[in-house]
């Protein structure tokens, strides 16, 4: 007879050790998931806001003057993603622009006469004499594309937007509930 009976098995401190180091390896790996996802949410914007400019430019090397697009798609901007839909009012067949599937952003395309406009939706550290900010955009004559989202759902807007005389695509610090369309 066989006193010393082999064991097999897992200690309960073997498999506590084992359960500490799984939650703490997702401590580490969640945010930073969570992170990549609204960076890759975010790139939609600037991907589509230089597919508009584009064909901006082709319109109006065509036809000598840029189109303007009203807000698409209709819906306010949420944390969910929103169909184009097909619509030949918004002035976005004009340009011959659909993105391809669903979009977290809402787009537009004001046309601007030379001006300074009022941006409510910036913020600047710029003040005047009177220590107001000075939240203000030179616009030439030409256009003003515009993406704004919640990729995140927390109801603070990002924004970005590009004119025709700036080849950049200036993302704004979010505000919380406000809109530009």
């Amino acid at each position: 007879m066989n006193l010393l009976k082999k064991k097999e098995g897992f200690t309960l401190i073997e498999l506590m050790i084992v359960v500490v180091i799984i939650g703490i390896l997702a401590a580490i790996a969640i945010p930073q998931f969570l992170r990549y996802q609204l960076k890759s949410k975010t790139s939609e914007a600037p991907r589509n806001l230089g597919a508009i400019r584009t064909n901006e430019e082709a319109f109006s090397a065509k036809y000598g003057a840029f189109a303007q697009a009203a807000a698409r798609p209709g819906a306010a901007a949420n944390a969910k993603k929103q169909s184009w839909g097909v619509d030949s009012t918004s002035g976005f067949d004009t340009l011959g622009f659909a993105p391809s599937g669903t979009v977290y952003y809402v787009y537009g395309v004001g046309t601007a006469v030379p001006t300074t406009v009022q941006l409510a939706w910036t913020t600047n550290t710029t003040f005047d004499a009177t220590g107001e900010p000075q939240d203000t955009q030179t616009l030439g004559g030409g256009i003003f594309i515009a993406g704004q989202g919640d990729v995140d759902g927390d109801g603070t807007f990002g924004t970005f937007y590009q004119t025709n005389t700036d080849t950049k695509i200036v993302g704004v610090p979010p505000v919380a509930g406000e809109t530009i369309f």
